[in-house]
């Protein structure tokens, strides 16, 4: 692979980013809402994205991940967070006789 000659990704230089935007999808936030709350634009979220799946792809076992498998990896275990509530949500809806969920 090439090496790359610029800036460090926002990734590196600010790991919050990944923070906020994994507690956003976990809350439910689109990637739209969840790149606002982070502080950046949907398409740099879309684009780590990609490149985490790609990575994902070529070395399902993650034996050495960058920064964009791991934020890959961390935005998937969030949609599945949020997932879980809201089957829990519709759950106890549904044991207390409510089914609008």
């Amino acid at each position: 692979m090439k090496n790359k000659v610029g800036r460090k990704s926002l990734l590196v230089d600010d790991p919050s980013i990944q923070d906020r935007i994994c507690k956003a999808v976990a809350q439910g936030a689109t990637y739209k809402g969840a790149a606002a709350f982070g502080g950046i634009h949907v398409g740099t979220v879309l684009h780590w994205m990609s490149l985490g799946r790609e990575e994902s792809m070529a070395d399902p076992a993650g034996e050495e991940k960058s920064h964009y498998r791991i934020f890959f990896d961390a935005v998937k275990k969030a949609r599945s967070i949020c997932m879980l509530r809201h089957l829990a949500n519709i759950d106890r809806a549904a044991e207390s006789g409510i089914w609008q969920a």
